[in-house]
């Protein structure tokens, strides 16, 4: 044994000196314990490797992976803490309907996909080992009821000793088998803007403060099935667990990367942006989806972009490029603003919304109804009316909400980041071509210029003399008017009754508020007001030349 130690030793030696590979965090060690901190917290790995010596190494932020020094040794982990099956640990997390993290969220919890209850046990090479610490802290909505996790750690157990280059490695990704390592070779710095003076209140985070969001992991795969539950799994004592904050910090982020600082000063933000990009690329690329809403789903879409727009894998690129192309379906920020063009019934505007299922035409119109904000409304408006507050005008004329437009998730949550990553994609070109949307610059540059749209409208808006029984929300169950003086056209799918209809002068739904400002956006971090303020609507136009769009 001593012997085997020595070769591997004098071997790791005599390639760090010629420059070739770094062996000097993968040399064989005694020791079967791994002591890892991440966000205050301590996570601590017992394993052996049979009985030969285990290969140890870290990656570029700072991550363990772990091999067999032999090829034909195995990798056993005899416990991990913190100990307890509510601190749970997963393999390879993939899945995003059930989770091993968290025991107490009872309904969501596979006791078969925590492997604290199998300890000790054999991991197969390519694995990597995710092990979350349940937060002792008070945290979370309602929904999550005191149950959310900390942190993560992860520990990346290998095939063998990967050929790493001196310090340049990334954590491949937890979601994939492949476990494809990039190396900071793999992509093209010098697309990272170096322009801007970023000092005092402007610059809230440091480049190391960036990392330290953005490098741990993130499960990141339980919104979709779980909704507001699903805030449950981010690590809250690294970052925020509501998805329009985090996408407000990320921004701030890359927009704090775009400073006249070299890049070596810049290096861990980088790598803290990178790295979340990488596990959220490869968890998008397994089928995890990250769908419109009431801003719990921002905020992924910059990362994947930000990953693919650096990395010189062209392939990666034009993968990604497609997401804005897949019916707005794999995130926010590609299925809150749609452009529905004039020949196809639309404003041939981009519009704020959200449609489907839970925002069909007869719950738009029972909310618009409820709210009571339209034109020729007979009471006193009533926000509570509009139950959903994120549903879009399924004709495609006017923003949302459907109670009254500009309020609510576009107001608070998602019109604020869609402004910084609008501003981000227009100062790095690369991230504007590889976000490959539009619609989505379009929308920024009118919100801020124009305001809200709601003219023209052909729409009618409620008749005066509907019942106040009518339930649209029924398919029109109680009312006497509706879909004859207004609502959908029951003559001609997918429109709407047509004002004048109901014999008075009316000219759409919501004409009070054409052009109107949002006075009040939230969620848009410092540097993006700043920026915008000092340079003008103008600095909007970028992305406009690269897609050939005319105001």
């Amino acid at each position: 044994m001593k012997l085997q130690v020595f070769i591997l030793v004098i071997t790791a030696l005599m390639l760090t000196n010629l420059h070739a590979v770094e062996l000097s965090a993968a040399v064989p060690v005694n020791s079967q314990t791994i002591k890892h901190t991440v966000a205050e917290q301590e996570f601590v790995w017992n394993f052996s490797c049979g009985e030969g010596s285990c290969l140890i190494g870290k990656f570029i932020g700072g991550d363990y992976w772990v091999s067999p020094a032999h090829p034909d040794d195995k990798v056993t982990i005899h416990s991990v803490s913190p100990e307890g099956i509510i601190h749970g640990l997963e393999k390879n997390p993939r899945v995003n309907s059930k989770q091993g993290f968290l025991s107490c969220q009872k309904a969501s919890y596979s006791v078969n996909k925590n492997l604290m209850t199998r300890l000790p046990m054999v991991v197969q090479s390519n694995t990597s080992l995710v092990k979350a610490f349940k937060s002792n802290k008070k945290c979370g909505t309602k929904s999550i009821k005191g149950c959310c996790v900390g942190a993560y750690d992860v520990l990346t157990v290998l095939e063998k000793s990967p050929v790493i280059k001196r310090g340049t490695a990334f954590r491949p990704a937890f979601a994939s088998e492949a476990k494809h390592i990039y190396y900071l070779d793999d992509f093209d710095f010098n697309l990272v803007p170096n322009k801007f003076i970023l000092k005092g209140k402007i610059r809230k985070q440091s480049y190391q403060d960036v990392k330290n969001h953005w490098y741990p992991a993130y499960v990141d795969h339980f919104m979709s099935g779980l909704g507001d539950r699903g805030r449950a799994f981010a690590p809250h004592l690294v970052i925020p667990d509501y998805g329009a904050t985090q996408a407000s910090k990320y921004l701030e982020g890359l927009l704090t990367i775009m400073s006249i600082d070299s890049l070596e000063k810049k290096r861990p933000a980088v790598i803290g942006l990178l790295q979340r990009g990488i596990d959220l690329h490869a968890s998008w690329d397994e089928g995890i989806r990250w769908h419109s809403g009431a801003g719990q789903q921002m905020g992924r879409k910059p990362p994947i972009v930000f990953f693919a727009s650096l990395i010189k894998d062209q392939n990666i690129k034009k993968s990604v490029m497609k997401m804005a192309l897949s019916n707005g379906n794999d995130t926010q920020e590609d299925g809150q603003i749609r452009l529905i063009l004039e020949e196809d019934g639309g404003a041939g505007t981009p519009i704020w919304g959200d449609v489907g299922r839970q925002c069909s035409e007869d719950k738009y119109w029972s909310q618009l109804r409820g709210a009571r904000s339209y034109d020729g409304a007979m009471d006193e408006p009533n926000v509570r009316g509009d139950n959903k507050r994120t549903c879009g005008d399924p004709y495609g004329w006017v923003d949302g909400p459907a109670g009254k437009p500009g309020t609510f998730y576009m107001a608070c949550c998602s019109t604020g980041g869609f402004i910084a990553y609008a501003l981000a994609m227009n100062l790095m070109p690369e991230l504007c071509r590889v976000n490959n949307d539009p619609v989505l610059n379009e929308y920024v540059w009118r919100v801020l210029t124009k305001g809200l749209h709601t003219q023209p409208d052909p729409c009618a808006p409620p008749d005066p003399r509907e019942l106040r029984s009518c339930r649209p929300y029924k398919k029109g169950n109680g009312c006497m008017y509706y879909g004859k003086t207004w609502g959908p056209d029951p003559l001609k799918n997918g429109s709407c009754i047509v004002n004048g209809t109901n014999g008075t002068a009316q000219s759409g739904r919501f004409p009070q508020f054409h052009g109107e400002k949002l006075t009040r956006i939230y969620n848009e971090p410092n540097i993006s007001k700043y920026l915008r303020n000092k340079y003008g609507h103008n600095i909007f136009s970028s992305c406009d030349k690269m897609y050939n769009q005319a105001r």
